[in-house]
């Protein structure tokens, strides 16, 4: 984000990744203020952010006073003293994964050369994130395959029905958690 900010002279820049399972915003990185403020910064239910207004949109929104647009809550904007905004959505194969906000103290009329540099950007970005992603749900998927493995050497190996089921539960606990 540091980088970001400074390609094209911000005051702010602002990652965000999204939850789709709870259907909102996850602050990740901030550059021009505090990076603990922003991630642990408290957005309420229902409260707009540019995150889920620019992945709504589909598209990059210039806002030139946040502090009057229907795309963000007013308190956000005026917590990081925000008023001029780029929001661009991360968008991977129809995947909404989060996105870049670059943005300025004062009114700032965006050139078109700093949008196009931003949009490049945030396509660079968005490429590692979703590789990221792709990684670790390829670790998730190979460390269940392993448990499942071992749980069939289990079954395989042991050799009364008592212990082969206690075996094959311990090994699936580590897959589907369960109580009983």
């Amino acid at each position: 984000v540091d980088h970001l900010g400074i390609l094209i002279g911000a005051d702010l820049c602002f990652l965000a990744v999204w939850d789709e399972t709870r259907e909102r915003t996850v602050p990740v990185a901030a550059y021009g203020v505090s990076n603990e403020l922003y991630r642990h910064m408290d957005v309420q239910p229902g409260e707009k952010t540019l995150t889920a207004s620019a992945l709504e949109a589909g598209h990059m929104l210039v806002v030139e006073d946040a502090e009057n647009s229907p795309f963000v809550s007013p308190r956000l904007s005026k917590m990081f003293h925000t008023r001029s905004v780029l929001a661009i959505p991360m968008i991977s194969n129809e995947k909404k994964l989060g996105a870049v906000l670059l943005g300025f103290f004062e009114p700032h009329r965006f050139t078109p050369e700093e949008i196009i540099v931003s949009e490049q950007a945030t396509e660079l970005v968005t490429l590692a994130l979703a590789k990221f992603q792709a990684v670790e749900q390829a670790q998730r998927r190979a460390d269940e395959s392993e448990t499942l493995r071992r749980a069939g050497t289990t079954v395989a190996e042991a050799l009364n029905l008592q212990e082969t089921t206690s075996r094959l539960l311990e090994q699936l606990a580590f897959v589907v958690p369960h109580d009983s």
